[in-house]
């Protein structure tokens, strides 16, 4: 008994530790998201990549909903937008809205904000460079090719990397955190992403409880979930917002279309199934791997981007909850006809292949 009454400091002294290490990294996570209003520090990139389509109703709500909401965390927040003259609508626009995509219009629907802008072809850039896969025929389309649409699939796929690459090639090193989304993908008014060099909070300010907060950290990038490819194949990203610190950003964004290029995702049956597993052949992932001599080798772009970050040992975490990551919000489509027109809709399927 006589050790008992010194025994207990002892045991204060495990509590006081042990609620250290238990809280020690919620507050940690709290201080590096407290710290966004410690005052500017570092450049912030906010890069928007596709086809147009309907950004025209999106843009506001990019400036509100991410620049305004981070610009007071950095000393600097500058756009760079990469996009192609064709706007990609999918119907007949009606006179007077515009079809050809220039700088002037898209500085248009940006005012008074830093731009740099980068305008291709993509019917005739990048794909005449890629000599290994020239524009096949009627005909080629069904001897040469694994089924008659996989020329334009390939065709937007490799499109859509394109612009990745070249809205990241445009971000100089001197930023330190990039923020990557679609021209259509719209924003709802009270949708908040408050980035600052450290950390990032995502907030629905009529809902205090549906929140996402977390710090940047180097060699991971930020994702919602895709929960319609996920059915087949867990846990594959979305790719229409995506943010994290600058280098593990341009490594995902960056460079997976010179990858693809070399081949990296070109595997036989055997390498495919040795490295990834059997892939899912029910639910929506219906179509075969395509044969040996493809572009790549997954079924959508989506899984190609899981296995782009896998090979760069990136870890990509998902934003949650489901809410805050907006994958219910429908986006605008490719649509762009004033009768087209919609406010924001939610729908159980979002996933709408229309990936350049």
């Amino acid at each position: 008994m006589a050790g008992g009454p010194r025994a207990h400091p002892n045991l204060y002294v495990c509590l006081l530790l042990q609620a250290f290490f238990f809280q020690g990294p919620a507050l940690v996570l709290q201080n590096s998201a407290d710290e966004q209003d410690a005052g500017p520090r570092g450049n912030l990139a906010v890069c928007i990549s596709g086809g147009v389509r309907q950004g025209d109703e999106c843009a506001e709500s990019h400036v509100r909903s991410i620049v305004e909401a981070s610009r007071k965390n950095f000393h600097h927040v500058k756009i760079f937008f990469a996009t192609w003259t064709d706007r990609q609508c999918s119907d007949d626009t009606p006179v007077g809205v515009t079809t050809s995509v220039t700088e002037s219009y898209l500085r248009e629907l940006y005012p008074d904000q830093d731009m740099d802008v980068w305008i291709g072809n993509d019917r005739g850039y990048p794909l005449s460079e890629g000599t290994d896969y020239p524009a096949p025929s009627t005909e080629e389309t069904t001897t040469k090719w694994p089924q008659k649409w996989s020329y334009d699939m390939f065709r937007n796929g490799r499109n859509m990397a394109t612009l990745w690459a070249k809205c990241m090639d445009m971000i100089p090193d001197t930023y330190d955190v990039i923020v990557r989304i679609r021209p259509d993908r719209c924003f709802p008014s009270n949708y908040r992403l408050e980035l600052s060099p450290e950390a990032v909070k995502i907030r629905l300010t009529d809902n205090t409880s549906a929140r996402f907060i977390a710090n940047l950290e180097e060699g991971k990038v930020f994702l919602p979930k895709n929960y319609h490819h996920s059915v087949d194949t867990p846990n594959t990203p979305d790719d229409r917002l995506s943010f994290g610190l600058a280098k593990p950003m341009k490594q995902a964004f960056g460079t997976l279309v010179q990858r693809a290029d070399q081949h990296e995702f070109d595997l036989s049956d055997k390498q495919y199934v040795e490295k990834w597993g059997t892939p899912e052949q029910a639910g929506n992932a219906k179509t075969a791997l395509n044969p040996h001599g493809f572009w790549v080798r997954e079924p959508y772009p989506e899984i190609l981007l899981a296995h782009h970050l896998v090979n760069l040992n990136i870890n990509y975490t998902f934003i949650q909850p489901q809410e805050v990551s907006l994958w219910d919000v429908k986006g605008q489509g490719v649509h762009c006809g004033e009768t087209h027109s919609q406010p924001l809709t939610r729908t159980s399927n979002n996933d709408e292949h229309d990936y350049n």
